[in-house]
């Protein structure tokens, strides 16, 4: 746990407090930056596994559904042969495929949640290397972050957004807030 330990002190820490505090800011803020490459490549893999976790679950639960089903029919046509005691077997043999299902739907959600956890943290985790970039760029350039200069410099790409409808969901806030400006 000290990985997720890590990436939520480097998300929750005050940037601008560490540097004043540092002889150097510009290497300080370079050794945090390689720190967030490091965690992002680990956010990025436990990403990805908590969502083959989750796809693994579903499938598992849909063959056990699968399953119970077939149980179900197998009763049937038992029922219909006129053999009871098959069919009764057949139903206990559902009955367990439906616990199953019932015990992997919890552990569907639990996986759910802990892929959107982080999924949740690997995104703050790319906000915070986004301010961490600019501070370095404002260190390299010698000016504040409300200069102009500076933020003429921020080039935000699709190659910062992991997903194009995050870049959507962003161009339409974009788009939204130059109306509001029209307007206003």
């Amino acid at each position: 746990m000290t990985f997720f330990s890590r990436l939520t002190d480097i998300v929750t820490c005050n940037l601008s407090s560490i540097l004043s505090k540092c002889e150097d800011p510009k290497a300080a803020l370079e050794q945090v930056l390689q720190e967030m490459d490091q965690g992002l490549a680990g956010a990025k893999r436990s990403v990805e596994t908590a969502a083959r976790n989750v796809d693994q679950i579903r499938e598992n639960q849909l063959e056990q559904q699968k399953l119970a089903d077939f149980w179900l029919s197998e009763a049937k046509s038992s029922l219909k042969n006129a053999s009871d005691d098959q069919a009764r077997h057949l139903l206990l043999r559902r009955k367990e495929a439906l616990a199953l299902v019932a015990g992997l739907e919890q552990q569907l959600q639990s996986a759910v949640a802990t892929h959107e956890h982080l999924l949740t943290m690997k995104k703050a985790l790319e906000a915070r290397k986004s301010e961490a970039l600019r501070k370095h760029d404002e260190l390299a350039c010698g000016v504040v972050s409300s200069s102009p200069a500076i933020q003429a410099r921020i080039d935000i790409s699709k190659s910062t957004i992991s997903d194009q409808s995050e870049w959507d969901e962003l161009e339409a806030e974009l788009q939204a807030l130059k109306k509001e400006m029209e307007n206003g």
